[in-house]
């Protein structure tokens, strides 16, 4: 295992792009980041010590082979993938928009049972990835069904939001 402590972790919706996933060990290296937590990614991009991914292949953690990482514990569900990183748990996770309420609840009501069984011992936990939701909880303008879903989530299971305030977490040109 790697000293969690210090690792640069970059988090990314490939869109399914080829060219967006062969710039990304350009851009991690231009970090400093040594893990990155996928969204939508194109293809797997290394062998089980350096690659995770979720069983509906949807998200991923990847650790590039010049990285000193390894994702040696990891476990998977429909939409996440979790891998301990030392002393830390972390998890990737996604939610397509175009699923309906009912789906995303399914998605979170799978979620939460692999994270409530993680948390039966003290853990360094960080849950990441793309949840399609909107709340200004986390810098939205808006509210929406999902936003307050995953509030509601994230309360239940003491977890607490970090990227709050008025940096976006999603940015994409001429969107409103």
């Amino acid at each position: 295992m790697s000293e969690a402590k210090g690792i640069g972790v970059i988090q990314i919706n490939l869109n399914n792009s080829w060219t967006a996933q062969q710039l990304l060990l350009q851009t991690m290296a231009e970090r400093g980041s040594r893990v990155a937590v996928l969204s939508e990614y194109n293809r797997p991009m290394g062998d089980s010590d350096h690659w995770a991914e979720s069983l509906d292949r949807k998200c991923a953690v990847f650790a590039p082979n010049s990285s000193d990482v390894t994702l040696a514990e990891q476990g998977a569900g429909v939409g996440f993938v979790w891998v301990w990183l030392d002393d830390v748990l972390l998890y990737s996770c996604y939610c397509t928009p175009n699923c309906s309420i009912q789906e995303y609840d399914l998605f979170l009501g799978g979620l939460e049972p692999s994270i409530a069984h993680q948390q039966r011992a003290p853990v360094n936990l960080v849950v990441a990835g793309d949840f399609n939701s909107h709340s200004p909880e986390w810098g939205s303008a808006r509210l929406n069904t999902r936003g307050s879903m995953l509030s509601d989530f994230a309360t239940s299971l003491g977890l607490t939001v970090c990227n709050v305030g008025s940096r976006p977490t999603f940015s994409r040109v001429n969107a409103a």
